[in-house]
């Protein structure tokens, strides 16, 4: 693409999105890389332009900023930071090589000015949708689309509240919990919470053999075998992986559901199901 831009143009290399590259890095892989790709695409396009100095820097600098102003791109509003801040570089490297050559006029530095904010604008959108598209394609789940799951308005969200309200507390308490143990760790808080958010959503098709959706008093555990009351424990986590397949969960949340359980017994109806028994562990 650089080279149809560059070569024998005057005015389209300042169109071009060269920031889209370093954005996409800095938030799939670190900022650092994002910096590393913004001087790469600087020297190519130095390489490849008549007058390499100026657009070496406008490249370079383009994508450091915006690399830099997109942190974790936790909102929709990060890009638009990102592009601003491209434009910002842009203009200020136009408005410092051409404002004192005698040789541009009035008209052409606003095109080179309209050049290098619509830039940084299609930058900013170009890094959006390719980031969109790269998640859906690879499997790697982003922030904006952890965002986007954490609304209270889910449907897998909202048939959890309505189902079993009381499981629906209980995530919203571990995901408060685990989002502040992530973040002393180091882990990455926002998919912690999220995945905590549906790691119970299982239990939304059988809420009453669950004790936070009971009625005190009222444990039907105590009318079932210990066996068929280990069963219905046990398919919540089944239950859960089907409905994250059935709302398209992307796998980082979905392993939530499997992976919040050990493979000990359900301690509860193993003892009951001993003292049956009379301690005789071989019928159990």
């Amino acid at each position: 693409a650089m080279q149809f831009a560059i070569p024998d143009r005057t005015v389209l290399p300042y169109f071009f999105p060269a920031a889209t590259i370093p954005i996409l890095l800095a938030i799939l892989v670190s900022p650092g890389m994002g910096l590393m790709a913004a001087v790469a695409l600087g020297a190519a396009g130095g390489f490849l332009a008549p007058r390499g100095l100026e657009l070496g820097l406008y490249f370079t600098l383009t994508g450091v900023m915006a690399a830099l102003m997109i942190g974790r791109a936790e909102r929709l509003s990060s890009f638009i930071w990102a592009g601003l801040a491209a434009d910002l570089a842009g203009v200020a490297v136009v408005v410092i090589f051409r404002l004192p050559d005698p040789t541009t006029d009035l008209r052409g530095m606003a095109e080179l000015l309209g050049g290098a904010i619509a830039g940084g604008v299609v930058s900013a959108g170009l890094a959006f949708g390719l980031l969109l598209l790269i998640g859906n394609l690879l499997g790697i789940t982003t922030n904006l689309q952890l965002i986007e799951l954490s609304r209270p308005d889910h449907p897998l969200l909202q048939l959890l509240l309505r189902s079993a309200p009381g499981s629906y507390q209980h995530s919203l308490q571990v995901a408060n919990l685990a989002e502040q143990a992530a973040r002393a760790i180091g882990a990455n808080p926002l998919l912690t919470r999220v995945g905590a958010l549906y790691h119970d959503v299982g239990k939304a098709l059988r809420p009453q053999f669950f004790i936070e959706n009971q009625i005190p008093g009222h444990n039907i555990h105590e009318q079932l075998d210990p066996a068929t009351s280990s069963s219905m424990i046990l398919s919540h986590v089944q239950d859960g992986i089907e409905l994250a397949r059935k709302h398209r969960l992307p796998r980082a949340i979905a392993d939530f559901i499997p992976e919040h359980h050990g493979t000990l017994e359900t301690s509860y109806q193993y003892h009951a199901a001993m003292q049956a028994a009379e301690g005789n562990g071989d019928i159990v």
